[in-house]
């Protein structure tokens, strides 16, 4: 009995399979209930998702609103007013499968592929890996104005605006967009030399998006304990870049102007909100999933 016993769930187990998918000659019918069934399991298996927003300079101390750059051998040193603020109108993820055989493939020559996890599927809004989940609510958040608390690199402001998923599907991130009404920042930055020089400004930067592609591996799984991070970087808004061969300074740019007081906006000194814009637009720039690196499971 002991050997038959295999012979007989095998057995049993194909008259299942007969029973539940037609004819076992008839391969395009079992194929389209097998993906029917993974599809129901699919859809059908979800999880609580947390985000922290987290805002932070290049925290070289504990004063989140005050940090000093080098530009051209030149140190300016940076205080933001309490004030300033992002005006957040909307955050969502869109996810897809762990698995590659829950996921989208195409046939081209022959040839099989599959979808990479930073690409959303082209699913249906119906389907669990077609929606997008929203993380945030729309709020006008004055950021330097939150509790203090730290992450793995030294002290952040965390958000008060971002709110649990109850539904997400398991899977990997694929992108998180963020849009934003406006973004205002009043600063104070003073050129040191001999003498000092000081100049205030107010920057009011119109509605943007920004999407982030997570360069490591964020998987979502029965009881994720850890939230997801991102990171907003204010400090870097204001970071010099390298553009066709030359060094781009929003800084060494902001003292040519001849004002002791310098309003920035889309359409007021351009110059200097095209700067701003260029580094918020940079990808793992400001906005970013802290940590995320090519190799890394979080």
């Amino acid at each position: 009995m002991i050997r038959i016993r295999p012979i007989l769930i095998v057995f049993s187990f194909w008259i299942q399979l007969a029973c539940t998918f037609g004819s076992i000659g008839d391969s395009n019918e079992e194929n389209l209930a097998i993906i029917q069934n993974l599809l129901y399991f699919r859809n059908n298996t979800v999880t609580n998702l947390r985000t922290d927003i987290q805002y932070f300079d290049n925290q070289e101390d504990e004063i989140l609103n005050q940090f000093s750059f080098v530009s051209n051998s030149v140190t300016y040193q940076l205080t933001l007013e309490k004030d300033s603020y992002v005006d957040w109108e909307s955050g969502n993820y869109r996810i897809n499968p762990q698995d590659k055989v829950l996921g989208y493939f195409s046939i081209s020559n022959g040839a099989r592929t599959h979808t990479p996890f930073t690409v959303p599927l082209d699913l249906p809004t119906t389907d669990l890996y077609g929606k997008s989940y929203s993380f945030l609510i729309p709020s006008k958040e004055f950021f330097l104005n939150r509790p203090m608390g730290t992450n793995d690199t030294g002290s952040v402001y965390t958000s008060s605006i971002s709110k649990q998923i109850l539904d997400a599907p398991l899977g990997v991130m694929a992108n998180a967009v963020l849009t934003y009404e406006d973004i205002y920042l009043n600063a104070r930055i003073t050129r040191k030399g001999s003498p000092d020089v000081t100049k205030t400004m107010k920057v009011l930067l119109g509605q943007g998006s920004i999407v982030l592609r997570p360069k490591c591996k964020i998987s979502i799984f029965q009881g994720k304990v850890n939230p997801v991070v991102i990171g907003f970087v204010h400090s870097n808004l204001f970071r010099d870049y390298f553009e066709n061969g030359a060094n781009v300074s929003f800084l060494q740019t902001l003292f040519t102007k001849v004002d002791s007081e310098v309003n920035i906006t889309n359409i007021t000194n351009t110059d200097l909100s095209n700067i701003l814009k260029k580094n918020l637009n940079t990808e793992d720039l400001v906005i970013q999933f802290p940590g995320c690196l090519p190799g890394v499971t979080k």
